[in-house]
């Protein structure tokens, strides 16, 4: 699993995530959104294109996150989810609440 982040303005980032998303690394993850939104961040970007597997711990923790950003008047976005993490998202009911996008 790996993470790299980069702020694109001062109010909006970038984390992408590759490999497996799941229970494992979910505290590494939540580390570096938390440090993003202690920095201002209220926009954040979360790429997955390259995110093979997505686990239950990890939905709760986008969730989570997402609910923080619109708090504070930002938003979560995911990028470039796989099909299959899409059909999850649309089984648990997660895509109601995240905002997805394909570009």
């Amino acid at each position: 699993m790996g993470i790299s982040s980069e702020k694109i303005n001062e109010t909006t980032a970038r984390l992408k995530i590759q490999g497996e998303f799941e229970k494992k690394n979910c505290m590494s993850i939540k580390q570096e959104l938390l440090e993003l939104i202690n920095d201002d961040i209220k926009d954040i970007y979360i790429d997955l294109s390259d995110v093979d597997f997505i686990d239950g711990v990890a939905i709760g923790l986008l969730l989570s996150t997402n609910f923080t950003l619109n708090k504070l008047g930002g938003s979560l976005i995911i990028e470039k989810p796989k099909f299959h993490v899409v059909d999850l998202f649309e089984a648990t009911q997660t895509s109601q609440y995240l905002k997805l996008s394909q570009s």
